[in-house]
């Protein structure tokens, strides 16, 4: 023991350095490693501190510069001067007499003050026993009350005014120095502002900041590390010190104070000891942090209407796209279910396009043309053939097709034709030979090759009446007569040829009755009515997954919006540890985004006996279609985040979509389809300008000229179609009927109408001014011809104002000014902030502006 107790200051030395080593690691991981947000907030603060000093040195250096020094100066030298006359002993005297003075006023009104409460309160008190016991005592009593409040009532008045002359007295004497000192305080304040701003943010403390969403028992605490968020100025383009990007936007609509972050960034908010973890990078957290465009798909889960929605453009498109290739043809998505199938009807493909053709399209319809928006299904020759055997079996028992040869060609008549293609505007919807096709939206097919498709009576009865083939089609009526379709199909065929199609069956073939049962079943297998009509399956339901569950999606106050499923219901909160990679497990990374992006891209990747068809999408297009699938989720929001669809408030309220049209005006539209370009409300497309309002936009007399003559009013942009022609060749009779002119004038005048563009312009008292030239010279400063023409002079972005004023009523113009996206949220014209009275000049010159 002796022996061994030598080494026992050696012992103690090395454990008490390993316990001094412990608790300086302990310390670094704590204060360092675990506290990553402190470095963070220290170099944002410094950052700031540095562009704060910047900005103070400048504005120093200006205020030098424009002998505001020089003033100052002489201002406190008048300061001192009049402090001095201040502090001197006769002015000091009097000062402190007339404040004494006013001491003793003071105390002399407040004690006054309190008697008058105490005689009021005693005088209420016996008011009340005189009207309940009527006893003349207490009526002596009030009015014994009455005369002490009326003497002290006096007397506070008299002590009021002799106050009043104290305090006029007493600022004889103080006026001067402190009219002084609100002057150097003024002229100061922009730097002493400066000075305060610094002070501040050296005085800010390094600690955890934290949002608490109440209503969501959520909190976050991301501003802990993104410290200039908030920033109205960029300090650095690094994360996390950097300003939230297009704030104007998002903050504006969604303060961090009030939202947080990760109801649309997702992430986990309350971590703060890495990056990873915060961002939800970690293994088992269901809701990693979004990045870059993929943040809008939480969007989805607040908005109702997203397509349109400023900011979320990225899931708009992918929304778009869903609807471009009819994905919910085969899974239910609520929002989506009362859209009408993608694809043409199929009841009667026999008598309207060639067998050949059918077989080669169904093996791969990007053969035909690239845009086709028909999947791939990797169907054999043989598969195909079954399916068209089954198509065609409904309209006949044969396989042919028909060919027009050039002799069989009336090229006389098909001049006629191209000139009543061009005058009809078909290419404002069609696309022909890469040329056309600007209404993206409609996605009317490709007629580049519908020569060798479709035959000659098929087209003839389908332009005719396209509803009798499809009730649901798109496509107007133009009215023309048996020979001007005549004309119109002879070109189409003659002109939209493909001249590497070769036929197989110019002699009719039967089909075999297994190939045509082989047909039905393999049109059941892959759910062929999911995106067409086809005859005997109208009733069949969905063969795929749903994607997203159906859920409460209007929350009244004090509710909250929840959306409920299972498996593929919410694809975007799947745990990924659920999903199926299949045959990828070893190809790809195993997170949500990952997987729906291949799911989209190879379908059938990821297992043999998938249906799933390859839509060959583009990145960009899967990356917006993944948006939307992951925007689909069991997350729960309150109530106040819902922003409900125009379709869920209208059910909401009681009303239909139907209510925007009525009479003959729904006939009309019904046939020539005018809602295929224009909005009214929240129906139609923002093709052509939005009629909401057109009846109070719109002058009367222009609007009726129009309709039988529709011209250009946005060179660069677009025209109305021609529903009708004259019986001579070429000429343009009008679009409309005059009784239907009438119809579409009374409906505009009796519906789309609002009380809040006036009928008339406000009256100007200023008879002196002349308006329209102050007009002009508004239009001229504000740089108006850039985008607007008038004459031969000026832009083509916005209208051409050549005629405006004989097209437009001058309330609109007026309310316009205003604000240009009152009535189109997404028109380009800037906000100038004008006021009534110029908006009054600008609307007097642009009503000047008509064409004789």
């Amino acid at each position: 023991m002796k022996k061994g107790s030598a080494y026992t200051p050696y012992l103690f030395a090395f454990l008490s350095l390993l316990l001094l080593g412990l608790a300086g690691w302990v310390i670094w991981k704590d204060e360092v490693q675990l506290r990553p947000w402190k470095a963070y907030q220290q170099e944002y603060k410094e950052l700031k501190g540095a562009k704060l000093q910047a900005e103070y040195d400048v504005a120093k250096k200006e205020f030098d510069s424009n002998g505001n020094a020089e003033k100052l100066e002489a201002l406190q030298a008048r300061l001192q001067a009049a402090e001095e006359i201040f502090q001197s002993r006769g002015v000091q005297e009097k000062y402190t007499g007339l404040v004494g003075q006013l001491d003793i006023i003071e105390a002399s009104l407040a004690q006054n003050q309190k008697k008058l409460q105490e005689t009021r309160g005693k005088y209420l008190e016996a008011e009340y026993l005189y009207i309940r016991g009527q006893k003349e005592q207490d009526k002596e009593v009030m009015q014994q009350l009455q005369g002490e409040i009326e003497g002290l009532t006096e007397n506070r008045n008299v002590l009021l005014e002799r106050k009043s002359a104290l305090q006029e007295d007493i600022g004889e004497l103080t006026n001067e120095f402190e009219a002084i000192r609100a002057e150097i305080r003024s002229l100061h304040k922009g730097l002493d502002e400066k000075l305060m701003a610094i002070e501040s943010n050296d005085r800010m403390s390094l600690e955890i900041r934290q949002i608490h969403i109440r209503d969501a028992g959520k909190a976050d605490r991301c501003i802990t590390c993104h410290a200039g968020i908030e920033s109205s100025y960029r300090l650095s383009d690094r994360q996390p010190l950097t300003r939230h990007p297009a704030g104007f936007i998002f903050l504006e609509n969604h303060p961090v104070s009030e939202y947080g972050c990760t109801f649309c960034h997702q992430g986990q908010g309350r971590a703060t000891t890495s990056p990873d973890k915060a961002h939800g990078w970690v293994d088992h957290w269901t809701e990693p942090m979004h990045q870059g465009s993929m943040t809008q798909s939480s969007c989805i889960s607040c908005h109702g209407d997203i397509e349109g929605l400023r900011g979320a453009e990225f899931i708009s498109k992918g929304s778009k796209l869903i609807k471009k290739y009819g994905c919910y043809g085969c899974h239910m998505i609520p929002g989506y279910e009362d859209l009408r199938e993608v694809g043409p009807v199929l009841a009667e493909v026999g008598t309207k396009i060639n067998y050949s053709w059918a077989v080669s399209w169904l093996q791969d319809p990007k053969t035909y043309y690239e845009t086709a928006r028909m999947p791939k299904f990797y169907l054999s020759k043989e598969e195909a053939e079954s399916i068209a055997d089954y198509l065609f079996s409904m309209t006949g028992t044969t396989r042919r097709d028909t060919l027009y040869a050039d002799e069989d060609i009336d090229w006389d008549l098909a001049e006629k034709g191209k000139a009543i293609w061009r005058q009809s505007r078909c290419n404002i919807c069609h696309t022909t030979n890469g040329k056309g096709g600007n209404h993206t939206e409609i996605h009317a097919p490709d007629l580049s090759k519908v020569g060798s498709k479709v035959t000659r009576e098929w087209l003839f009865n389908w332009i005719k009446d396209p509803k009798k083939y499809f009730p649901e089609t798109k496509m107007p009526r133009y009215r023309f007569s048996d020979q001007e379709l005549a004309a119109l199909v002879e070109y189409i065929v003659s002109e939209f040829q493909d001249w590497d199609f070769e036929p197989e069956y110019e002699d009719p073939v039967p089909m075999k009755a297994e190939s045509i049962e082989k047909g039905k079943a393999l049109v059941q297998k892959y759910g062929c009515f999911g995106c067409h009509k086809v005859k005997g399956m109208e009733e069949m339901q969905d063969i795929a997954p749903q994607l997203r569950r159906a859920g409460v999606t209007f929350a009244r106050s004090g509710e909250m919006e929840e959306k409920i499923g299972a498996e593929l219901s919410s694809i975007g909160s799947k745990p990924v540890e659920l999903l199926d990679f299949g045959k990828v497990k070893d190809k790809i990374p195993h997170d949500r985004l990952s997987y729906v992006k291949q799911k989209l891209r190879a379908p059938r990747s990821f297992r043999d006996d998938l249906r799933m068809p390859d839509y060959r999408l583009g990145e960009e297009e899967l990356g917006s279609i993944s948006s939307v699938l992951l925007g689909f989720t069991d997350a729960s929001r309150p109530a106040r985040f819902v922003v409900p669809s125009y379709a869920e408030i209208e059910e909401f309220e009681g009303g239909t979509e139907s209510h925007i049209l009525s009479g003959d005006f729904e006939k009309l539209e019904r046939d020539i389809k005018c809602l295929n370009c224009h909005k009214i409300g929240n129906h139609g497309y923002n093709y052509a300008p939005d009629l909401s309002v057109a009846g109070s936009k719109l002058q009367e007399e222009w609007l009726r000229r129009f309709l039988k003559q529709p011209d250009i009013i946005r060179p660069m942009l677009k025209q109305m179609p021609r529903f009708n022609l004259d019986k001579q060749d070429g000429m343009i009779q009008g679009n409309l009927e005059s009784s239907e002119i009438e119809t579409v004038m009374n409906f505009f005048r009796s519906d789309l109408v609002t009380d809040d563009i006036p009928a008339f312009l406000p009256d100007l008292d200023d008879g002196a001014v002349d308006q329209v030239l102050e007009g002009k010279r508004l239009y001229d400063e504000k740089g108006c011809v850039a985008c607007h023409q008038i004459g031969n002079a000026g832009g083509s972005v916005g209208p051409n104002l050549s005629n405006v004023g004989g097209r437009l009523t001058a309330g609109f113009i007026f309310k316009y000014l205003e604000d240009p996206q009152r009535y189109n949220p997404q028109n380009v014209e800037p906000k100038y902030g004008f006021t009534e009275r110029e908006r009054i000049y600008l609307a007097r010159y642009l009503m000047s502006l008509k064409l004789e």
